[in-house]
């Protein structure tokens, strides 16, 4: 089993990256 703090970096990474292509799509529904 991970460390804690690897389980952390993994989720943080994919937060990231979940909140970057929904912002992607807000962006271009803009234009």
């Amino acid at each position: 089993m991970p460390s804690p703090y690897t389980v952390i970096e993994i989720f943080m990474t994919q937060y990231r990256c979940k909140r970057e292509r929904n912002a992607r799509k807000k962006f271009s529904n803009v234009f």
